[in-house]
């Protein structure tokens, strides 16, 4: 885990950054970002509408089962960010190439198969290579992390672990370009209250320099 890490770090943190970038930008303006995942991200399920959740990614498999949200009604200017066990799939490929058709902007975390064993169905190409931006995970072959004796299986997934921790750096880093963002512009317009106000003192003191004054008589 720690050599992927470093390795998602030193490869991957530009493309998480642009992400980011591109998120925030987008929500900022009014528009969705949009998270549709295949197999890796059931928390997203139970967590929605829960505090620690900070709810900047909308997670279009649970809104469409319980609200009806479909992610088709995305439009130009929305962000759809896919994520799945494999990089090309009849579930996740027709998604992205809706997302390409009305101009949305794809994000794909995952890490690119053996085409051996996952064959490329359409759009023809993976979805690291077909979508906008791509995170790749580095998922090692045979996935899991952890090997039994007398068993053929595996656990703990890096493809998930991995997928999971983009997922939450994400939205991390969304969150403190928009906190920047908003704190910026409390400066300037403490920046510019002051300046008013400044600039209306300084109206005061000149009237008051200019006011004629009354002078005295002698008798």
């Amino acid at each position: 885990m720690k050599q992927i890490l470093a390795t998602i770090k030193k490869n991957e943190w530009r493309n998480l950054q642009k992400a980011s970038t591109v998120i925030t930008r987008a929500l900022r303006k009014g528009r969705y970002a949009t998270f549709i995942s295949e197999g890796h991200h059931p928390p997203l399920a139970t967590s929605f509408g829960i505090p620690g959740n900070p709810h900047l990614l909308l997670p279009a498999e649970f809104l469409l089962q319980h609200f009806g949200f479909n992610p088709a009604v995305s439009t130009r200017g929305d962000v759809l960010v896919l994520s799945g066990q494999y990089d090309s799939s009849p579930f996740l490929n027709p998604i992205a190439v809706h997302a390409k058709l009305i101009d949305e902007y794809t994000i794909y975390i995952g890490t690119p198969c053996d085409r051996k064993t996952i064959p490329i169905s359409l759009p023809g190409k993976n979805l690291l290579e077909f979508c906008d931006l791509a995170i790749n995970v580095y998922t090692p072959p045979g996935d899991g992390l952890l090997k039994f004796d007398g068993l053929d299986i595996s656990a703990c997934p890096t493809s998930g672990i991995m997928t999971v921790l983009m997922y939450h750096v994400l939205n991390a880093e969304i969150a403190e370009k928009i906190s920047r963002a908003l704190t910026r512009e409390e400066r300037r317009k403490r920046k510019k209250r002051l300046k008013k106000t400044e600039d209306e003192d300084i109206v005061e003191m000149k009237r008051a320099l200019l006011k004629p004054r009354k002078t005295r008589r002698l008798k």
